[in-house]
């Protein structure tokens, strides 16, 4: 739990939320950092690079963010899982840009299960079932920086139900 939370210099009492993965069009990542703005006691961990990272950082600072999101850049694959196992809440997110998009469940979702890492994601059907199906966190429309913000704001308020949620995920 300590090796994410040492990196990124903050106690156990800040909630963090991660993303690990490209920082490209159609992942909704500019919303995910909007939605920051209306969590104030969380940090946004982004774990990835990619083109959209400036604009990113952009967005967090006009929303009045950009002291709670931390952008890491690429992490070394074999890094990922002990950072993910200090996060509170792991991200994933798509757009309905494409059917790839629409019916994905990338590896991060099932590296977020290996972690016992609560979950919120796309209200995709790939991701849906296994998200709710599972019991291992909740969905959110990605097109709306308010279902973002509210998904994450009931998973990082809900501890016991995280903890919950964790053990599911490990099974």
């Amino acid at each position: 739990r300590r090796v994410l939370r040492d990196l990124i210099g903050c106690d156990d009492s800040a909630p963090v939320v991660l993303y690990q993965g490209g920082l490209i069009g159609g992942r909704a990542l500019h919303r995910l950092v909007a939605a920051m703005a209306s969590i104030p006691s969380a940090l946004l961990v982004i774990e990835g690079s990619g083109p959209a990272e400036d604009a990113l950082r952009e967005v967090a600072a006009a929303s009045g963010c950009a002291d709670r999101v931390r952008f890491m850049g690429w992490i070394p694959p074999e890094h990922l899982h002990a950072h993910a196992c200090g996060a509170d809440v792991g991200v994933v997110i798509y757009e309905n840009t494409s059917l790839n998009n629409y019916y994905a469940a990338p590896n991060k979702l099932y590296a977020y299960l290996m972690a016992g890492l609560p979950m919120a994601s796309s209200d995709f059907p790939g991701l849906r079932d296994v998200v709710v199906g599972e019991g291992v966190g909740d969905v959110f429309d990605p097109a709306g920086e308010e279902s973002i913000a509210s998904t994450l704001r009931s998973l990082l308020d809900d501890t016991a139900g995280r903890a919950q949620m964790a053990a599911r995920a490990r099974l």
